[in-house]
């Protein structure tokens, strides 16, 4: 009876790791949603309501936003801004560490040169970026399903041939 109670316990914290794993490709989705959504609210406060990039980012729900209007405001461009916030989130556990390189890119286009050309460069600039975040944003969710249960599948298959190689 206390084999199979090692067994059960050992599979169900495989399969709880496993779905730990998935968790990222749910972070993912989840902050390019965010970034996408805040995007489209950027393009409308700094085109139809002409406001300044610093003021626009500021008002932002999104941190990463928040985070990229508090360090323009001091003078910084936002592609200086972004290198350095990129580089530091980036890292693990910070706020983009669940990114892939192509979202990284993806949002390197959103921000580089930011408010630095006319109008109709920076339409164009906010289309293509919100179009290549909301395709990424649309694989990232497809992702996050299909991991979600191969990741629990495979936690669970590894748990049991662990608990069947001891026993």
């Amino acid at each position: 009876m206390m084999r199979f109670i090692l067994f059960c316990a050992v599979a169900a914290g495989c399969a709880a790791a496993g779905h730990a794993v998935s968790a990222g490709q749910e972070r993912r989705a989840r902050t390019l949603g965010e970034v996408m959504d805040a995007a489209q609210l950027l393009q409308v406060r700094m085109l139809d309501r002409l406001l300044s990039v610093s003021a626009a980012l500021s008002m932002s729900e999104c941190s990463l936003m928040r985070m990229m209007g508090e360090r323009t405001a001091c003078g910084a461009s936002p592609t200086e801004v972004w290198e350095e916030l990129s580089r530091e989130e980036s890292r693990r556990g910070g706020m983009l560490d669940c990114m892939t390189r192509e979202d990284m890119d993806a949002l390197t286009l959103l921000f580089d040169g930011l408010g630095e050309s006319g109008r109709g460069e920076q339409e164009r600039q906010f289309r293509a970026a919100i179009r290549e975040i909301g395709r990424l944003e649309e694989e990232a969710r497809k992702q996050k399903g299909s991991g979600a249960r191969l990741y629990t599948a495979l936690g669970l298959f590894f748990g049991m041939t662990l608990a069947v190689i001891a026993l």
